[in-house]
């Protein structure tokens, strides 16, 4: 009961699928574009080289489009981790459980809840805002008031009770 970690892929929507609509788009503007300069310039031959620096340009650019998070627990602390392209972590932050506030679902009468928090950061781990399970903590990172949203499980809501019995909610059966 003392390890936990949970992985959710970022949903194409919203402000995401705007990023990888722009993200395609760059991927065929700019080779047109390298294209048209090299053959005005007279150096058609370099044309040739268009499909690796293309292939380069994809593989190093989608995985900031499509990133997944992580959170993970560990004898009372969690961790949160975007991974970009399945390859590239960044951790986000660190945090004991018992420093939360508070960790509830996020529901309509939540938002405003959190909004009334006048929380200077946020860290949004979640698929989408539709997801069912989805959670947000709020706690103090380096003096200031940060809320997380993150998609919950079972287990893990065991977990957080277990180490801040006193702010976990956990809705009850119906």
């Amino acid at each position: 009961m003392n390890s936990y970690e949970y992985i959710v892929k970022q949903k194409s929507e919203g402000v995401w699928k705007l990023r990888r609509v722009m993200m395609i788009l760059l991927y065929i503007l700019l080779p047109l574009a390298f294209a048209g300069t090299f053959l005005a310039l007279k150096l058609p031959a370099v044309i040739t080289f268009l499909p690796l620096l293309e292939w380069m340009l994809i593989f190093f650019t989608w995985r900031y489009v499509s990133p997944e998070y992580e959170y993970s627990t560990l004898s009372g602390e969690i961790t949160f981790t975007t991974i970009y392209g399945g390859r590239t972590r960044k951790k986000l932050f660190t945090v004991n459980i018992r420093d939360f506030h508070k960790i509830a679902p996020y529901d309509e009468a939540a938002e405003a809840y959190v909004t009334a928090q006048k929380c200077t950061r946020d860290f949004r781990c979640m698929s989408s805002l539709q997801a069912p399970d989805l959670y947000y903590g709020i706690f103090m990172l380096e003096d200031e008031k940060c809320v997380v949203y993150f998609e919950a499980t079972e287990k893990a809501l065991k977990i957080m009770k277990y180490y801040n019995i006193g702010t976990v909610v956990v809705p009850t059966e119906k």
